[in-house]
C-alpha cells in the first residue's frame, strides 16, 4: 500500500513538474535529449528528474506499442505463410496418392503382360512340330 500512495505521488509530482515546465507529453517524447537538457538548465533537480523519469515512461510505451504492433503483423504473415504452405502439402498429398494409383495400375498391367508373354512363350515351346 505504501508503494502505491508513493506511485501515485510520483505521478502527481510528475503532471505537476510537467505543467509547471509548459511540456505537454508529446513535446516531452519529441525533444531530443540535448534539447530537453537546455531546457531544464538551472531548474530544480527533483523537477528534472521527474521529468526525464516521464520521457522516459512515455517513449518506452511508445516502444512497447510498436513492438506489439510489430509482433501482430509478424503474427499475421506467418499464419498466412502457414495457410498457403499447408495447402500446398494437401494438393502434395493428392498428387502423391494420384501418382501411386497411376504406379499400381502400371505394375498390374506389366504383370498381365509378363503373364501373357509367358502363356506365348509357353504355347510356342509346346506346340507340335
Amino acid at each position: 500500500m505504501i508503494q502505491c500512495l508513493h506511485l501515485s505521488c510520483l505521478l502527481l509530482q510528475d503532471a505537476q513538474a510537467a505543467s509547471e515546465m509548459m511540456i505537454s507529453d508529446d513535446d516531452l517524447i519529441g525533444l531530443s535529449v540535448k534539447d530537453l537538457n537546455k531546457l531544464l538548465k538551472g531548474k530544480n533537480k527533483e523537477q528534472v528528474l521527474i521529468l526525464k523519469q516521464r520521457r522516459r515512461t512515455l517513449k518506452n510505451r511508445g516502444y512497447a506499442a510498436n513492438c506489439r504492433e510489430k509482433r501482430l503483423t509478424q503474427k499475421d504473415i506467418l499464419e498466412n505463410e502457414k495457410r498457403a504452405l499447408e495447402e500446398e502439402i494437401d494438393t502434395l498429398q493428392k498428387e502423391s496418392q494420384q501418382m501411386q494409383k497411376e504406379v499400381g495400375d502400371m505394375n498390374q498391367k506389366y504383370a498381365a503382360l509378363l503373364r501373357f508373354k509367358s502363356k506365348q512363350l509357353h504355347r510356342m515351346t509346346n506346340k507340335p512340330k
